[in-house]
């Protein structure tokens, strides 16, 4: 097998090779796809930055120093946009189920008024 080639999406990049013998194309991802419960890469190294409280320059130096080459500003703004909608969808729908909890043990404990509130 010969390496041929090698496409970069982020951090998650794809290795072509061709067999000498057969001229076969064989495909490598250096992250296969992965199940909804594992977070894929791109999306784990910018939740990562926003928890130390980094900013993308700060990361493409932590990517160059350990000789890492780091996503392009365009698809680490994608990725961070995904996951901000993301975070408010969740956000959104804590706040709600919240919402019905204090609902149910207002009305429980009576502790309403005419217009419904306390």
């Amino acid at each position: 097998m010969q390496f041929v080639a090698e496409k970069q999406n982020g951090f998650r990049s794809l290795f072509k090779f061709l067999c000498d013998m057969c001229n076969c194309q064989l495909i490598v991802y250096s992250e296969e796809k992965v199940s909804p419960s594992c977070i894929p890469i791109n999306e784990a190294i910018v939740s990562g930055r926003v928890a130390a409280g980094i900013g993308y320059t700060q990361l493409s130096e932590l990517s160059a120093s350990i000789d890492i080459p780091c996503m392009s500003n365009t698809t680490y703004s994608l990725v961070l946009s995904k996951m901000g909608d993301t975070i408010h969808n969740a956000a959104l729908q804590e706040m709600k189920l919240a919402g019905e909890e204090e609902r149910k043990y207002a009305l429980e404990t009576n502790c309403v008024d005419d217009d419904g509130g306390r």
